[in-house]
Formats: C-alpha cells, structure tokens, sequence
C-alpha cells in the first residue's frame, strides 16, 4: 500500500477524525471533570459539587431495585430524563456509577463531534479552528468539575439543532431548517421533562429561524418548520406521559415540574452566587453585542450568521442574566459557546499575516492551559488538602462513620435510617432504603414545597419514626427541626463536620 494513502486517511474521512478526535477528548474531560463517576475520584464523595448527582443516582437506584413510585414515594421537583439516563447507566455498571461514567463519555463525545462538524462546517477543515473550539469548550466542562448534571444530558441535543440550523444558513437547504427545528423540538421536550430551564436553547434557535425566515419570505417552510418542532417536542412527552401514567404519578410529577420547579426561582439564593453569576453572564451579553457590532462593518457579507450569534447569544444571556444561579445551569450551552467565540475569533485579520496564526494559538494555549491546570488541581486537592469539601479522606472517613455507627442490619432494614438535610450519598454507602420521600433537601425543598416541613416533623414524631436519625450541621436544620430531634431522638456521641449521628429515645 502507497504509505501516502494511509497519511492522507483522515484527511479522505473527515468525519472519522472528527469522530475519534471527539471520543479521546470526551474520555479526557469525563476522566478529570466528572468529579461524581470517575474512577479518578474513587470515594462516593460527600461534597457540594456532588450534592445533584448523588441524589439523581439515589433516585434511580430506589426506582429501578428497590421498586419505589416517582414523586410518590421519593421525590424531586425535576423531571425523569436524567432519572432514566442513570437507571440506563446504573443497568450497565451492574449497580455501579460507572456505568453512569461511560454514558457521560458517549454523551460528551457526541457534542464534540457536533461541535467540530459545525466548525468544518464554517472554516472548512483547517484543523486550527477545530483545536481552538475544543480548548475553549474544555475549560467550561472542567471548571464546573461536576458530571452527571442535567445540562450535560442534553447538550447533545441542543447541539444537534445547532448544527442542522447553522447548516441551513450557511447551504441554504430546507432539509437542514427542518431538522433543526425538529431537533430544537426535541430539546425542549427532554428539558420539560428534565430541568426545564434548558429549554431555552432549543426556543432561541427557533426564534432566530423565525426572524430568518419573516426576512427571507420562505411561503410554507415556517409551517413545516413548525410542524418538526412540534413532533420533535411530542416524542418525549409522549414516552413520559406514558410510563409516568402507568406508573400513576403523572399528575404528582408535573406538579413537582411546573409548580415546585418554577417556585425553586424565588428561593433565597445567596446574593454573591447570584451576582458572581451575573457578572459572567454579563461578559457575554457584552461581547455577543461588541463582537456584532464590529462584525457588521467589517464583514456585511456574512449578516445571516452575525445576526444569528447576536440574537441567539443576547437572549439566552437575557434569560440567563434574569435566572442565575449556579454555573451549571450553561452547559446546555456550551457547544453554541464554543462555536460563537471561534467564530468571532476567526474574524479578526491582524498584521503581519502570520499573526492570526499566532492569535489562535495562543488563544488556544491559554485556554487549553487553563484546562490541564484546574484538571490536575482537582485530583492533587482531592488525594491532599481538599478543595473545599472535596476530599478523598473527608468522603471516607464519613463513609467509615456511617458503617462503623449504624448496624448492618438496621441499613438494610428499609426505614430504619433518615438523614436530615444530609447528601443522599449517607444513603448510598450504607445501602440504606428510607421509607420517607422527602429523603434529602428538607429544609431547601420547603421553600417551595409547603408539604415537606409538616410532613417531615410528622414523620419523626410518629410511631413508625426511624430509629437511627443522621442530622445535618447545617443551622436551618435545628432551627426548623430541632425541637422534634430534642424530643424523641437522643445523640449517640458520633459526629462529623457534616452531621451527628442520632437515635432514637
């Protein structure tokens, strides 16, 4: 074989390079960044970035071995997508969270490819274009350092419509228009049924085609467009609506969706998180708006794809701006991110010529650079000193101190254990089973939830209280609990940062 045909494969097979480059780099990110389902981080791990999807895997793990109903005896004011992904994983690992691990590698993987087949798309195959979006995404992913989040599920599917609508802009095919509104569709219908704030991003591509077409005067493609959006958002709710009715807790898990879920937005969120998350979703409205407004003059030839990353990138940080909380709450976003900077970065024609180069290299290094560093603080803070409460030898230790203090056969023995305001992973350790649905978030959930405060003081008081009672350091959780702890629990001397070990009187 002519040694030349093999050099010259990737470059015949675009595709598979864009492949394989996207699954090495997707091991890369869920490796480091996937603080929850790593095996890099081998400790069920008690910490705050963990807090989500310790619960989701606690969740599904009552639902798929333990037979428990959705909403009715275990309960979250989120939807199932993300439930049914960590049953599928939790299927596959045999029980464990690795098999949530290769999921997320499969899901991260394929919102690279979108991602560079939108920037081959755009630049054409110029590998340097490809690099810089993916060290620009890169650090978005690590920095949250959490894994297993609902953004991270259906980023693949907000990338999808991306990818089909920039297509449509850039070859003008009908086809394309279709499918990214079929995929917006479907966007939104698994963030209805998931965390519904990442919907947004399947609406802002829709509203962007909306004003494409009012300008291109498209006669019926809109009502095609429409009518694959619709069936894209219908397939979802069609498969949740069925098993959540023939599981009988449709109308509970709705409610705790569009009700509790909406009500979650008015909760006292510190007001530092708050406005740290502002500020960066400020930067972005600014360069979105900086960026366009340059882009106008010096390149009025490109007004489709211009006006599609100012409209689509204002709005969403609009809404984001309105809504900020945490910064997991973007990475639905991440690939459109990663796109728009690369384009914006493409733009710019500095002299001498050979100085673009150098800009996207060392652009890219920096941000690359900003990605190996936080990956490997991340596991040297792990197995040292902690980062924050995110210990290898804190999520141990406390892992000691629920075998070593509870019986063996009081964790096994559904009911016998509760944990107040305490992260589902006490649950986890000791294979425990609570007979309660309101198991974790007591107080957080009470927020918006007027049932868990009553309910939760009933069920301690009552005679089918549990005997061993995990309670949180946290001083809402005395403030709003203590005096039923006082009155039938008494404590054992055990005792964490994160909880004391209490039991019953």
């Amino acid at each position: 074989m002519d040694i030349r045909e093999r050099q010259n494969f990737f470059v015949r097979n675009p595709w598979l390079f864009d492949a394989l480059f996207s699954l090495l780099g997707a091991a890369f990110l869920c490796l480091f960044a996937s603080t929850a389902t790593s095996p890099l981080y081998p400790a069920q791990n008690y910490d705050y970035i963990n807090l989500d999807s310790n619960y989701f895997l606690y969740f599904a793990e009552l639902v798929l071995y333990h037979g428990k109903t959705p909403y009715l005896d275990i309960y979250d004011h989120k939807g199932m997508f993300h439930i049914f992904i960590d049953m599928a994983g939790l299927l596959m690992g045999n029980g464990s969270r690795y098999g949530v691990w290769a999921l997320e590698i499969l899901f991260t993987s394929a919102s690279l490819f979108l991602l560079f087949r939108s920037i081959r798309l755009l630049f054409g195959d110029g590998l340097k274009y490809r690099v810089f979006a993916f060290c620009f995404f890169c650090p978005l992913v690590v920095m949250v350092a959490m894994g297993n989040g609902e953004g991270e599920w259906i980023l693949p599917f907000a990338s999808l419509s991306l990818y089909f609508y920039l297509r449509g802009y850039e070859k003008g095919t009908r086809v394309s228009f279709f499918l990214g509104s079929f995929f917006a569709g479907l966007e939104v219908g698994l963030a209805l049924n998931s965390r519904p704030l990442d919907a947004l991003w399947g609406g802002c591509f829709a509203v962007y085609y909306f004003v494409y077409y009012l300008k291109k005067e498209r006669n019926l493609d809109l009502l095609w467009a429409v009518l694959s959006a619709l069936l894209g958002c219908a397939i979802p709710f069609a498969v949740f609506i069925g098993v959540a009715y023939g599981g009988g807790y449709l109308s509970a898990m709705y409610r705790a969706i569009y009700v509790q879920s909406w009500a979650y937005m008015q909760k006292r969120i510190p007001l530092n998180a708050i406005w740290t998350n502002r500020v960066l979703v400020l930067g972005f409205l600014i360069a979105f708006a900086s960026f366009y407004l340059r882009e106008r003059k010096a390149y009025p030839q490109n007004a489709v794809l211009n006006e599609f990353f100012l409209i689509v990138g204002v709005l969403s940080s609009v809404l984001y701006f309105v809504i900020a909380r945490f910064a997991s709450y973007y990475y639905s976003g991440y690939t459109f991110y990663a796109v728009a900077m690369t384009y914006f970065f493409a733009s710019f024609k500095p002299s001498p010529k050979r100085s673009k180069i150098r800009l996207f290299k060392t652009t890219s290094s920096v941000f690359g650079a900003l990605a190996v560093v936080w990956s490997v603080s991340l596991v040297s803070c792990y197995y040292s000193q902690g980062l924050g409460d995110f210990s290898y030898k804190k999520s141990k230790t406390i892992e000691e101190t629920v075998l070593n203090a509870i019986p063996e056969q009081d964790r096994k023995t559904e009911g016998k254990v509760y944990a107040l305001n305490c992260d589902a992973v006490v649950y986890r350790v000791g294979h425990i089973v609570v007979n309660d649905k309101y198991c974790i978030n007591q107080t957080w959930w009470a927020y918006d939830n007027p049932d868990v405060f009553p309910t939760v003081r009933d069920y301690l008081s009552s005679s089918a209280r549990p005997e061993w009672l995990l309670v949180s350091s946290n001083p809402e959780t005395l403030k709003y609990y203590g005096d039923v702890v006082g009155l039938y629990y008494q404590k054992t001397g055990t005792e964490t940062e994160e909880f004391a070990i209490y039991l019953a009187k």
